[in-house]
Parts: C-alpha cells; sequence; structure tokens
C-alpha cells in the first residue's frame, strides 16, 4: 500500500549507496556527527547488532531528532481493498495472540518507520502493512523510530497491488535488504495470492527456504507463512495467507479464540445455572 506522505508532492531520492553506507549493520552511524552514544552493547535477534559496540561504532547525531510523538503517524491513506484490510488484520492479531505471553516481540503494520534523518526532510519514510521485531519492548507506539528503538523490523509482509508492485518488488526490497537488513520479506498478493518470500543471508536476498507444500518458512520465528481456503472474515472468503505453526497448522484466528472462550464461558454459566 501507500506508504510515503510525499506521494503528491516531489518525488522520493532513490536509495544511494550513502544510505548502505549509513546503516552496514542497521545501528552504525545515522548521521555523521560528533557527539557519540553511551557505550553499551546492542543484541539484535538474528545477531546483526551483536558486535556492535557504542561509542566506537554509533554516532548519534550533535542536533537531537524528533521523537514519535513529534513525527507523523498517520497518512490519512486507505488499504488498498476490503480483502487487503482483512488480510493485514488476520496476520497481526493471530500473530500478536500467539505471541502475548513474550514480552519481546513487537507485531504491529501500516505504521510508519523512521530510520533516517533524510526522511525528516523530504518525507521519505516507509510503513510495512505487517512487520514484526524480535528483542523489543511490546508497548503502545505511534510509529517505529530507529533513534529511539535502535533496530529494525526483523520480519516484513507486503501486501502488493497493482499500484504498489514496482515499489514493492523495487525499492522497497532494496531498502530492506540493504538498508534495514530484514531478515525476512515477503510479498503477497490478496488478489492473485501469489507469495514471493526472501531471506538475508550474507548481506544479500535469497530466495527464502520453503516446505514441500509451498509454505515459506521465517525461521527466526519458528513459524511459516501459507495460503490455506480459510475465510478472513464473515464477508471476505478463502483462500488467505495465515501463519503455521511447526505441526503444519494455521494458528488460530484472534476472532476464533474469542469464539471458543464465548462458547466455554456460556458453558460455565450454563452448569452455573444448572445446579
Amino acid at each position: 500500500m501507500p506508504c510515503c506522505r510525499g506521494e503528491h508532492g516531489p518525488p522520493p531520492p532513490a536509495v544511494t549507496s550513502a544510505d548502505a553506507r549509513a546503516f552496514p549493520s542497521r545501528s552504525r552511524a545515522i548521521v555523521a556527527g560528533t557527539r557519540r552514544a553511551p557505550a553499551s552493547r546492542m543484541q539484535s535477534a538474528h545477531g546483526i547488532l551483536d558486535h556492535v559496540t557504542a561509542p566506537s561504532d554509533l554516532e548519534i547525531p550533535p542536533v537531537r531528532l524528533p521523537g514519535q510523538r513529534e513525527l507523523p503517524s498517520e497518512d490519512g491513506m486507505p488499504m488498498e481493498s476490503e480483502r487487503h484490510r482483512a488480510q493485514m488484520d488476520q496476520l497481526i492479531r493471530s500473530l500478536a495472540n500467539v505471541m502475548r505471553e513474550r514480552d519481546d516481540v513487537y507485531v504491529n503494520g501500516n505504521m510508519f518507520v523512521y530510520f533516517s534523518p533524510r526522511q525528516l526532510k523530504n518525507e521519505f519514510f516507509r510503513g510495512p502493512d505487517v512487520f514484526v521485531v524480535v528483542g523489543a519492548e511490546k508497548k503502545e507506539r505511534l510509529s517505529w523510530v530507529l533513534w529511539e528503538e535502535m533496530r529494525l523490523p526483523d520480519v516484513v509482509i507486503e501486501l502488493t497491488s497493482p499500484s504498489t508492485r514496482d515499489e514493492d518488488y523495487g525499492k522497497k526490497k532494496d531498502v530492506y535488504e540493504r538498508v534495514w537488513k530484514t531478515a525476512t520479506y515477503v510479498i503477497y498478493d490478496p488478489a492473485t495470492h501469489q507469495i514471493d518470500a526472501w531471506e538475508l543471508e550474507g548481506g544479500r536476498y535469497v530466495p527464502a527456504p520453503r516446505r514441500q507444500n509451498g509454505d515459506v518458512e521465517v525461521r527466526i520465528l519458528g513459524l511459516a507463512l501459507g495460503l490455506r481456503e480459510l475465510p478472513l472474515d464473515d464477508l471476505v472468503g478463502a483462500p488467505s495467507l495465515r501463519w503455521i505453526g511447526a505441526d503444519g497448522e494455521p494458528l488460530p484466528s484472534y476472532d476464533a479464540l474469542a469464539a471458543r472462550v464465548a462458547q466455554l464461558e456460556a458453558e460455565v454459566a450454563r452448569l452455573r445455572t444448572a445446579k
């Protein structure tokens, strides 16, 4: 879906080699500056930050950058279709529900991700339809800001369409690979049900591994993504993209779990009344 607020103004600049050099390890020099961060050791879920130690490897701009409460968090752009919206909600809510007992996995989507001070000048920023960060504090956010979080998404899913296809397969893929260093990038077309996926290997994207039935492995989460003949809701029918467990079964949807809880509560109430 559209993700840049500058779509109706001058086109955003292309990703340059300077951008890639700015983030070779997803947390190196945000921008050249003289003030450095306090010494600390940072860990990423898949080792990208494991050997990055401040202050030698991390520089903070001498001018304070705005935080999430000062940055735009909405662009007013609706999802491409009802199916796109329902699919995004299903992927976010089902995974968030399964990860509810973990306080180090953050799941969200359609949220701005600020990763370069250049965005503050020309509105060049990206909002993945679905993203997952492992090793992040689970809390409410207005947007994801690199210089506050010191990490970037480990998994990104884009729900593509004719209006976003070129960007999803081009500029976005380039940024996720070379700048964000995202471990797994998946593009899914809710209209044609085509799934393309890549995994970061040696700093470059290679086709993500698949199970025998075609499900895409998302190894950083120990899960997979695959098509199943399941509706998204009462209005949007099958098939749909689902998170798949190690047993090959789709993770239960939030609505299915809520319905089951309601059923159990009704049964408990009935039994109490029967006494």
